[in-house]
């Protein structure tokens, strides 16, 4: 901002100049733990209706890191479970399709046998006044809060910490950056580095024990 009155009314100097910048917080805590997310799961009742949809929502989302508006705006044609992958739209119109797991593949694929035909979205609204209409951002936050109560969860859990959670992990067993940029639709391959590559001292230590040269000679 004082940037741009520095050009904009000819001033001498820019006024923040000398002001150091704060430091930029620690971000390790955006990404949902993976003890969570299992018991988000477990949560969800597999032999009732509701609970077939929100298992299979909460896979797909751990399964491809995709945003909020990814999975809500996800409609049947553009899911693929034999190949195993499916189109999402997101930041408006941006299309960009996106692989499957097998696994994930098999728990979607026990939902679509169960939801509404007339559905316009494959994760769409159960209640009754809207059955089968496409869920809302609210609808989605509602569910997470309900299966968090549910598992007496005390984590903050979100979409967006699932995408994190998915992001660390895909690096931690291997991914490489540029095909996660990839899946998680970065126009950056930077944004992927500054947003996921970020790891706690602890983390870090294990990460150098388990991939240090010397670590591994037998003397």
């Amino acid at each position: 901002f004082w940037s741009w009155c520095t050009d904009e009314y000819s001033l001498d100097r820019n006024p923040m100049d000398r002001i150091r910048k704060p430091r930029r917080r620690d971000l390790h805590l955006k990404a949902m733990s993976k003890e969570t997310f299992f018991r988000l799961i477990d949560a969800c009742d597999p032999n009732s209706f509701v609970g077939l949809r929100d298992r299979a929502l909460l896979i797909f989302l751990g399964d491809t890191g995709c945003r909020s508006q990814g999975v809500l705006n996800l409609e049947p044609q553009h899911l693929d479970l034999i190949e195993g992958s499916a189109i999402v739209i997101e930041k408006g119109s941006i299309k960009r399709k996106i692989p499957l797991s097998r696994k994930a593949c098999s728990i979607i694929q026990k939902w679509m046998n169960q939801r509404p035909p007339d559905a316009l979205t494959v994760f769409c609204s159960l209640s009754n006044q809207s059955l089968g209409e496409k869920l809302t951002n609210s609808g989605l936050n509602q569910m997470m809060k309900r299966l968090k109560k549910k598992a007496r969860i005390k984590e903050t859990v979100s979409p967006h910490r699932i995408r994190h959670m998915f992001a660390k992990e895909y690096l931690h067993n291997g991914g490489n950056l540029a095909t996660l940029k990839r899946i998680l639709g970065h126009r950056d391959i930077n944004t992927t580095d500054k947003n996921y590559l970020i790891y706690t001292s602890e983390e870090i230590a294990e990460y150098h024990e388990k991939f240090s040269l010397v670590a591994k000679i037998d003397y």
